[in-house]
């Protein structure tokens, strides 16, 4: 290969709003030209985050059918062999399952994992997914849960597999008093507190308890508001949650948004809801914010947040909690601050993408 740059596709389902999605977006730019050259191959659609990806980066869509897809290898398989690339990097379970089969059938062999949390597969195809996984020569999880997770759904020993935690560019997060400004009056808040929240609108991320947790905190704090970042299957359910909890003139959806940074600004707290995480990058961008942080106690959250130091962590699914630690930091406008400073240090000396890069 000396002589010319290496040439890697990457494979994930599709480029709407997500942390993989993100994940993978910010690793192709940053290799991409620097001895390497990058090619994406969506199974499912483009998205959103095609406007963040370098304009020199090909990406094609394979269009994935619902269900098994047996055809889809073969797709794939065209496309390697058109592109030919030396690595295939495959990201996440479903890539895995239709990528490691294409790649066999176009005869690459070097093929990279990375994964990014856990997920609810099938249970027969996480069978298939076990036998394919010999073929993997080296395995990324982001974090302890998803290093456990490849252990026992794939197979994958210490000699392939390693842990390498999910890193950000923390100056793009510094905070902004303009920009805060400007944003509370788009969305025509005054004095209010606003408890933020990013993420994918879907199941593992679990909004509906940070809904039922606020409809507590709305009851007792006057002047407050939830505002909603995010996409996804379950807006509709979301807004039904909303109108029946009689919080129609508190909650604000205001979709995927390209400018994250902006609206950590405006936030006060930041919640993070899920059931299930692996290093989540909102969590990591609230805290380069300064934006104190309040979290489920599920996959790599409590490697990122240090309970009571850098922000608080709670147990999952369970809105009483969850509604007495946000009260307890809206009233507290010291430990907030403590908590700001604190999560933006640890940010940027565990968590820069600098750092993340040095292990790849």
């Amino acid at each position: 290969m000396r002589g010319r740059r290496i040439k890697i596709m990457h494979i994930l389902l599709s480029l709407e709003y997500g942390g993989a999605e993100r994940v993978a977006v910010n690793l192709v730019n940053q290799l991409h030209g620097n001895g390497f050259e990058c090619f994406l191959c969506l199974c499912d659609k483009e998205g959103p985050l095609l406007r963040h990806l370098s304009r020199d980066v090909s990406v094609e869509v394979a269009g994935r059918k619902q269900g098994i897809d047996f055809v889809l290898p073969f797709k794939l398989k065209t496309i390697m062999r058109r592109f030919r690339p030396d690595i295939v990097h495959m990201h996440n379970s479903t890539a895995l399952f239709y990528g490691v089969v294409a790649a066999k059938l176009a005869g690459i062999q070097k093929l990279i994992l990375t994964q990014h949390g856990t997920s609810q597969q099938h249970s027969k195809m996480h069978i298939v997914i076990k036998m394919l996984s010999p073929y993997i020569k080296k395995a990324v999880a982001v974090s302890e849960n998803s290093y456990w997770y490849c252990r026992k759904m794939y197979g994958l020993n210490n000699g392939r597999l390693k842990i390498i935690m999910n890193g950000i560019e923390e100056n793009l997060y510094k905070e902004d008093r303009g920009k805060r400004e400007e944003v509370r009056k788009r969305l025509g808040i005054k004095e209010e507190f606003i408890i933020g929240h990013i993420a994918r609108l879907s199941e593992e991320k679990d909004q509906s308890t940070l809904l039922y947790a606020f409809a507590e905190v709305a009851a007792k704090i006057e002047k407050v508001k939830l505002i909603i970042v995010g996409e996804g299957p379950l807006r509709n359910t979301l807004h039904s949650i909303v109108y029946s909890l009689r919080l129609e003139d508190k909650v604000i959806f205001v979709g995927g948004q390209d400018d994250i940074a902006s609206f950590l600004n405006i936030f006060d707290l930041f919640v993070l809801s899920s059931v299930r995480e692996g290093t989540s990058l909102t969590l990591l961008e609230a805290m380069a914010a300064g934006v104190p942080v309040v979290a489920t106690n599920v996959g790599g959250n409590s490697k990122v947040v240090l309970d009571n130091k850098t922000g608080m962590l709670v147990p999952p699914k369970n809105p009483n909690i969850l509604a007495e630690k946000i009260m307890y930091l809206l009233n507290s406008s010291p430990v907030r601050r403590s908590f700001a400073e604190a999560a933006r240090e640890r940010v940027v000396k565990e968590f820069s993408i600098d750092l993340s890069l040095i292990h790849i």
